[in-house]
C-alpha cells in the first residue's frame, strides 16, 4: 500500500513536471513562431518597397517616353514618311529611312541623355524600319519574336513591358502611328535593363542591383553578332547578363563584389529552386556574420512568360533585432519555466520534508506514534477483510536511564540511533516499526501467528544481545508480544495487553521476551 501511495504521488508530480515542460516548449514554440511570421512579414514589406521603386522608375520613364511619342506623332513629316514607307520599294524604303533618321535624330539624341537605348520604327507587318540606335540593322520581319510590337500593330493600341529584343532586352513602350485615320505602323521608346539599374543604383546608393535574363531567351531572340555580349550571371548558368549591366553593376554596387564567387554560390545553394519557381520573393541571407535582405522581383515579357530577374540587395539590421527579441523572450520563457521547475520541485522537497517531519520520530528516523496508528488502523481494517493475524511487539531497551547518567544523553541517543538500525536492517519490509517514546519501541507484525511472532521477537532480542559494537555493547532489550484478533480486539487493546507482557518480560530479570496470552480481546 506505501507503495502504491508513493507511486502515486510521484505520478501525480510527475504529470505537473510534464505539464510545466510542455507548457515551456509551447511557449518556446510560439515565440519562435511569431520571429518567423515577423521576420516573413518584414520579408514581403521589403519586397514590396523595392517592387515600389522599380515601378516608380518605370513610371517616370513611361511619362518621358510618352512625351516623346506625343512630339512624334504630331509631326507632320514623321507620320508622311512613315506611310509611304509602308507602301514603297526598297530603294524608295532606304531613301525614306535616310530621311526619317536625319529628321529625327536630334530626339534620339535627347533621348540617350535620359538612358532611353532605342528609337525604332516599324511598319504595319512588323518589318523593322528603322533603328536609330543600329540603322544598319532593318528590314527584318519581327511578327515571330516581337509580341509587344505585332500587339501594337494588331490591335492599334499601346503597348508596354518588358521584352527580349534582337539587340536590347529591355523595357517597351510601343505605340501605334496613324496618319488621316489610316494605320501606318508603331514606334517604340525601350531603355535597357542596365538604364533601369544605373536609375535605381543612383536613386537608392544604400543598396546594390542586379539584372539576370535566362540564357534560352538570349539564344532565342538576339541577333548571333550581339550575344558575345552577354556572358553567365554569378547566381547561375541558366542565367546572362549583359555587359552593360555588367560594368553598371561593377560601377554602382559596392556591398558585395560581383567577383565573390563565395556569396553567389551559398546563395545559388540556399534560393536556386526559389528561382526555378519564376515568382518574386524575398529572401534573408547570412553571409560571414551579417544579414543582407534581398528582393528577387520576376520580371514578365509582355505576354506574361518569366525571362529575367531584377535583384536588390542591402545590408541589415532589422533582423538581428528580431533574433535578439526572440532570443530575449526565448530566455525569459525558460527562466520562467526553470523557475515554476525549482519552485515545484522545492515544494516537493518540502512537502515530503513536512511529511516526514510529521510521519517520523526525529531521532531515530523511524515512524513516530501518530503515523504508527494510521497505518495500524489500515493493517486492522485489512486483517478484518481477509482474515489474517497480526502480532503487536513492544520493546524497551534495558537499563537505558544508566546509560544516559553514566555516558550523557549524546551517547544515548547514539545508542537509540543504532538500535533501530539494527532493528530496521532484520524485520520485514511489511512491518511496521515504530518509537513509542523514549527507549520505547513498537513493532506491527502484519499476516503473522503468535509462533512466527515468538520467533520474530527472540531473534531481535539476540541480535541485540550479541551485537559487539561499542554503541550497543552490554545493551539488551526486553520485549512483550499480544496477538491481534481483528473480530475481538482493537489496536489499543492490544498494545496495552503488549505493553503488561512488556512489564512481565523486565519483571522476570529483562532481556526476555514474554507473550500475553490470556488476554481477552472485545
Amino acid at each position: 500500500m506505501r507503495l502504491i501511495l508513493r507511486q502515486r504521488k510521484f505520478l501525480i508530480w510527475g504529470i505537473l513536471a510534464l505539464f510545466i515542460v510542455t507548457a515551456w516548449f509551447s511557449a518556446l514554440f510560439f515565440v519562435f513562431k511569431a520571429y518567423e511570421t515577423n521576420k516573413a512579414a518584414l520579408l514581403e514589406a521589403e519586397l514590396k518597397r523595392f517592387n515600389g521603386e522599380v515601378q516608380s522608375t518605370l513610371r517616370t520613364y513611361e511619362s518621358f517616353s510618352n512625351y516623346i511619342f506625343d512630339e512624334i506623332s504630331s509631326d507632320e513629316e514623321v507620320l508622311s514618311i512613315m506611310r509611304d514607307a509602308s507602301k514603297a520599294t526598297e530603294s524608295e524604303k532606304d531613301e525614306l529611312r535616310l530621311q526619317l533618321s536625319i529628321l529625327v535624330d536630334k530626339r534620339y539624341g535627347f533621348m540617350e541623355k535620359y538612358e532611353f537605348k532605342q528609337l525604332h520604327f516599324h511598319l504595319p507587318d512588323t518589318e523593322s524600319f528603322l533603328r536609330l540606335h543600329a540603322p544598319a540593322q532593318y528590314g527584318d520581319i519581327l511578327v515571330d519574336l516581337r509580341e509587344s510590337v505585332k500587339i501594337a500593330n494588331e490591335t492599334k493600341s499601346y503597348v508596354k513591358g518588358f521584352e527580349e529584343g534582337r539587340i536590347i532586352n529591355g523595357f517597351r513602350f510601343v505605340y501605334p502611328l496613324s496618319y488621316k485615320c489610316e494605320h501606318i505602323g508603331t514606334v517604340e521608346v525601350s531603355l535597357s535593363s542596365a538604364s533601369v539599374l544605373k536609375f535605381l543604383s543612383e536613386l537608392y546608393p544604400e543598396e546594390d542591383f542586379l539584372f539576370i535574363i535566362y540564357s534560352q531567351i538570349i539564344q532565342g531572340s538576339v541577333f548571333h553578332a550581339e550575344i558575345e555580349k552577354y556572358k553567365g550571371s554569378p547566381i547561375s548558368d541558366m542565367f546572362s547578363i549583359d555587359e552593360e549591366v555588367e560594368k553598371i553593376v561593377s560601377e554602382y554596387n559596392s556591398i558585395i563584389p560581383h567577383s565573390d564567387v563565395e556569396f553567389f554560390q551559398g546563395l545559388q545553394d540556399e534560393y536556386l529552386d526559389k528561382i526555378k519557381g519564376n515568382e518574386s520573393f524575398p529572401a534573408l541571407f547570412h553571409y560571414k556574420g551579417k544579414d543582407y535582405k534581398m528582393g528577387f522581383l520576376s520580371i514578365r515579357n509582355v505576354i506574361g512568360k518569366p525571362v529575367a530577374y531584377l535583384i536588390s540587395l542591402a545590408e541589415t539590421s532589422d533582423f538581428a533585432r528580431l533574433r535578439k527579441d526572440m532570443y530575449r523572450q526565448a530566455t525569459l520563457v525558460s527562466l520562467l519555466a526553470i523557475s515554476i521547475m525549482a519552485f515545484s520541485l522545492a515544494l516537493f522537497v518540502y512537502h515530503n520534508r513536512l511529511k516526514e517531519i510529521s510521519q517520523k520520530d526525529f531521532l531515530t528516523k523511524i515512524y513516530n506514534r501518530q503515523r504508527f496508528f494510521e497505518i495500524a488502523e489500515r493493517e486492522v481494517r485489512r486483517s478484518k477483510r481477509y482474515g489474517f493475524p497480526m502480532a503487536i511487539l513492544m520493546m524497551d531497551i534495558d537499563h537505558f536511564k544508566i546509560v544516559n547518567d553514566t555516558y550523557g544523553h549524546k551517547r544515548g541517543d547514539q545508542v537509540l540511533k543504532e538500535f533501530t538500525c539494527l532493528i530496521s536492517r532484520n524485520i520485514r519490509a511489511s512491518d511496521v516499526f515504530a518509537r513509542w517514546g523514549g527507549e520505547e519501541f513498537v513493532i506491527l507484525l502484519s499476516q503473522t501467528t503468535r509462533e512466527e511472532a515468538v520467533y520474530a521477537a527472540e531473534k531481535i532480542r539476540k541480535l541485540v544481545d550479541e551485537d559487539k559494537s561499542n554503541k550497543l555493547k552490554d545493551i539488551t532489550v526486553s520485549i512483550g508480544i499480544s496477538m491481534l484478533d481483528a473480530e475481538k480486539m482493537d489496536i489499543l487493546d492490544a498494545i496495552d495487553c503488549a505493553d503488561e507482557a512488556l512489564y512481565m518480560a523486565k519483571a522476570e530479570g529483562r532481556n526476555k521476551v514474554c507473550s500475553y496470552d490470556e488476554v481477552n480481546i472485545t
